[in-house]
């Protein structure tokens, strides 16, 4: 098997040895065998979050099998298609979103078929069952494109993705401000910009390093 990992602040494209194309985000790892052999299911394990366009196969079935704190956490089986799968160990929920073809969402004994433009979601490390919903599949896949995309987005939420691609790490000084954002902010500005951006809306940062602390809450009437 091979192993790629992507550091914080890095993302990293690859084609496997079928053809598949993968897209990893940063702080992400993917196993994969050297060799798909014939009759066997071609299957990958994901940690993090990856974007794929698979190689389409009848034959040989195509598997994600999503990993999170060292033990497996469902599966995604695919022919081929289009799809991002995000697993970070520090989310709440593993999330699969569909951008074309049809995949297959298995924990345990539940399992859920997506069609274009819905999202598998699950809690991580629980037996909950597997929630699907309709989707703004360019919110799934903004990070790819350079961006990040809020969409009813808290403030730890977005500090954990300040945190894995300027890689720093984040603490809150008490509660964490109540407030919740939506829109876009170029990955490509500096962190300064992003942290400007956000204390215009009063949250305050102490920065030491790479250590960043939320200080501040949201003004009144914002």
């Amino acid at each position: 098997w091979n192993t790629i990992n992507t550091p914080r602040g890095a993302q990293y494209e690859l084609v496997l040895p079928d053809g598949t194309h993968v897209w990893l985000n940063s702080a992400s790892t993917l196993k994969y065998p050297v060799v798909f052999n014939k009759g066997t299911d071609r299957k990958v394990i994901l940690s993090g979050e990856a974007y794929f366009e698979v190689a389409a196969s009848a034959q040989q079935p195509f598997k994600v099998a999503v990993r999170t704190h060292n033990s497996d956490d469902g599966e995604v089986k695919v022919l081929g298609t289009r799809f991002n799968i995000m697993a970070y160990e520090d989310e709440a929920a593993v999330r699969t979103t569909l951008l074309e073809g049809s995949v297959i969402v298995s924990r345990a004994n539940n399992s859920r078929k997506l069609t274009p433009g819905q999202q598998a979601i699950f809690p991580q490390g629980t037996t909950g069952s597997i929630r699907v919903e309709d989707t703004d599949t360019e919110i799934a896949i903004a990070w790819k494109k350079g961006f990040f995309r809020f969409d009813q987005c808290s403030v730890p939420a977005i500090m954990r993705q300040i945190s894995r691609w300027y890689d720093v790490d984040i603490s809150f000084d008490g509660a964490s401000p109540d407030i919740i954002f939506g829109g876009g902010i170029d990955r490509s500005l500096p962190l300064s910009g992003i942290l400007g951006a956000l204390e215009k809306y009063g949250i305050r940062f102490e920065t030491d390093g790479k250590k960043i602390r939320v200080t501040g809450k949201p003004v009144s009437g914002i």
